[in-house]
């Protein structure tokens, strides 16, 4: 990477980053698209391999050969695997990246994670917030803008703000955004340094550790929601709001944005079940996947004679008085048979099915729990994410579609005007 490329793609001082490997040529797509679609053309694409930097190249998207100094050439390429070696190899080329970017006078930079959705130009909101060397998304399971409303509603801006403190919660690295300061600077140098010394110790909490350094997080918030006591003192930060910077479970889950009433910039496809199809089945439920038209998505299964065939049903729900909404299991196995049934029928006609919404009476979560992620508010029973029900990392996504699917961004005008209704 050199300045010269740096400063020819940054806008207005700004320029967002995301870096990936073959392996996940679509969602640089989809990350690239999403930021066209919003009119920006300030981002840039490590490319992990050739390949992806030859696609990246035709796309007409700023790259260049990030490669790897830890991971081999032929793994490079691979799907890394969340918690592998790989992967962890793969973080510290994302923070070695982080490193170089603040080094570039006069440009501030926004990191993203290849999965994440932007759904708005955030640059507003960020620019809201001048002293600050770095704002970061957050693990938080609620939202904290409102916690001391004499506080904090002084310094909202169309009830906009960051998080109340920068430690009610692990920040999370997916999304970031640094000023280049003698601050920044400084902290992700000391960053680089101490994940090449431990091979063990993990980018994130690496990161947490020095936000927290030298008893950073006792610090008494001013409602701003930025401390200037992290890394030591030698760094401002603030945490990005969770109901518009959202994570998995804020957004899928809870929907903690209309809750609140706030508009989304972006979601982080974390808190989901089913590795990269989980991630993917995610944003297309959000309408927010972009690209399918290349892969001939609208085609439905290409194991059918005809294309463009697609069978959805209404699914039938027990009442909310109904015994078996308090019982999960024999809820979800309820919607299941509807499922299983209308797939036979759909496969029957010649049609790929459009999965209805399934309505879950618990939350999932990877370890014992008492019905709700801990931390987290919501109502149940929930439309659930269908992770939570099928576990995407076995299941050919090319045999359905996801529940929002006819209002797919990219679906087919022709499409949408024909449609037959029938009634069993």
């Amino acid at each position: 990477i050199t300045k010269g490329l740096v400063r020819r793609t940054a806008v207005d001082g700004v320029v967002f980053v995301t870096w990936a490997n073959n392996h996940y040529k679509d969602f640089a797509r989809f990350w690239t698209m999403r930021l066209k679609s919003l009119g920006l053309t300030n981002f840039m694409v490590g490319a992990m391999d050739d390949e992806l930097y030859r696609y990246m190249t035709e796309m007409g998207v700023a790259t260049w050969h990030m490669g790897s100094k830890g991971i081999e050439k032929d793994a490079v390429k691979k799907d890394f695997g969340w918690g592998s070696q790989n992967f962890h190899k793969m973080g510290r080329d994302k923070i070695r990246l982080i490193r170089d970017f603040t080094k570039v006078e006069g440009i501030s930079v926004l990191i993203s994670d290849i999965d994440v959705a932007w759904l708005r130009d955030p640059t507003p909101f960020f620019k809201r917030y001048p002293s600050a060397d770095i704002l970061v998304s957050t693990d938080l399971l609620r939202s904290e803008i409102a916690l001391d409303p004499p506080l904090q509603t002084p310094h909202l801006v169309d009830g906009e703000g960051l998080e109340f403190h920068v430690c009610h919660a692990a920040s999370n690295i997916g999304i970031m955004w640094f000023r280049p300061t003698r601050g920044s600077q400084q902290l992700t140098e000391e960053w680089v340094r101490r994940i090449e010394a431990d091979d063990k110790l993990w980018d994130q909490n690496a990161f947490n550790d020095l936000k927290a350094l030298a008893g950073a997080c006792a610090y008494r918030p001013d409602g701003t929601g930025l401390t200037d006591t992290a890394f030591g003192g030698r760094v401002t930060m603030g945490t990005l709001p969770v109901s518009q910077f959202s994570n998995g479970h804020t957004f899928y889950a809870q929907r903690l944005h209309t809750q609140v009433g706030l508009e989304p910039y972006a979601v982080h496809n974390t808190f989901q079940f089913g590795g990269t199809p989980g991630k993917r089945h995610r944003a297309r439920e959000a309408n927010a996947w972009l690209g399918d038209e290349e892969i001939n998505y609208f085609d439905g299964d290409p194991e059918l004679p005809e294309k463009g065939m697609f069978m959805s049903y209404t699914p039938r729900i027990p009442s909310a008085e109904a015994e078996i909404v308090r019982k999960n299991k024999e809820l979800v196995s309820f919607q299941i048979k509807q499922i299983k049934t209308a797939a036979a029928i759909a496969q029957k006609l010649g049609r790929t099915l459009v999965l209805p919404p399934i309505l879950c009476g618990l939350d999932r979560v990877w370890f014992p729990h008492y019905g709700r992620f801990p931390g987290s508010a919501f109502a149940l029973p929930f439309v659930c994410p269908v992770d939570h029900v099928i576990n995407m990392d076995l299941a050919d996504a090319s045999k359905f579609r996801e529940w929002t699917f006819y209002s797919h961004p990219e679906f087919p005008a022709e499409m949408r005007e024909s449609v037959a209704t029938v009634e069993v």
